[in-house]
């Protein structure tokens, strides 16, 4: 929709040190992404300075980016570094980024020249792998925890096992396509 890291505050990171929505009544446009604020202030010193503000890499994951690949980002998966913007994934891939910042930092921008004009075509990919379980666990685990007169964690736990190895593997075909 254009609308940069899903209509969060790119100012509110540094200033207020957390994620926080935008209003759509304080906007500004830059390279090609529409920027939100919570403030007229908040908009001002970002058109004063907006490579001080605007997320790194494009918006994209910074942990992908390292990896060479570009992937979306969840607003609250987020770290300052040095006085820049760097989103992530999720939390869990929030985590691997932050177990060696200087290091991810130099991969990613190794890597960002060679993938800042290409398709974000993992982009889909990513965004099903990461809420499909979200979304089907609840409706299947009664399933799972019945097994056995109920409460088959047991049958839970290796269901689970199975499917994050079956996503592997379908995956992997995917990302094999450059």
């Amino acid at each position: 929709d254009g609308v940069a890291i899903r209509g969060y505050d790119p100012v509110a990171y540094q200033t207020e040190h957390k994620a926080m929505p935008g209003e759509v009544a304080f906007t500004a446009a830059h390279k090609g992404s529409t920027f939100r604020f919570r403030s007229a202030a908040n908009r001002d010193a970002f058109l004063a300075q907006p490579e001080k503000y605007a997320p790194q890499f494009g918006g994209y994951c910074a942990f992908g980016v390292s990896r060479g690949y570009k992937a979306d980002i969840s607003p609250e998966a987020f770290s300052v570094v040095d006085g820049k913007l760097y989103l992530n994934l999720n939390k869990d891939v929030q985590k691997k980024w932050l177990q060696d910042v200087p290091g991810n930092l130099v991969k990613a921008n190794a890597n960002w020249p060679e993938i800042k004009h290409k398709a974000a075509k993992d982009l889909g990919i990513f965004n099903i792998a990461n809420s499909l379980p979200q979304s089907v666990a609840p409706a299947i685990a009664p399933l799972f925890l019945a097994i056995g007169g109920g409460g088959n964690y047991t049958a839970l736990f290796i269901a689970g096992g199975v499917f994050a190895v079956i996503g592997a593997l379908l995956i992997a075909p995917i990302r094999a396509v450059k």
